[in-house]
């Protein structure tokens, strides 16, 4: 129980920051660039593959598949134990 209460507040602490962390960061510019608009603007890199296993505390799954999500990035599901991804899949 102790574990989904840490993920969730992981959970909210990724959608209390995801404004800052999205937002573009604007570099310093110099003489040649001075009308030109620089900014560093994140974006996300495509799919990701959590690898967990079924007999490990759930934390060590859901933390990393937290991260991800929040930056954009894509997952796909993958279990080899049905029982289990039943259970993540309602988390």
């Amino acid at each position: 129980m102790t574990e989904v209460i840490v993920a969730k507040n992981e959970i909210v602490y990724a959608l209390n920051n995801i404004h800052s962390w999205v937002k573009p960061t604007y570099v310093s510019k110099n003489m040649l660039q001075k009308m030109d608009s620089i900014c560093v603007d994140p974006e996300p890199l495509g799919v990701v593959l959590v690898i967990g296993a079924w007999n490990y505390p759930v934390l060590l799954l859901l933390a990393p598949l937290i991260g991800a999500i929040s930056a954009g990035n894509c997952f796909e599901k993958f279990f080899l134990c049905l029982s289990n991804s039943f259970m993540y899949a309602k988390i």
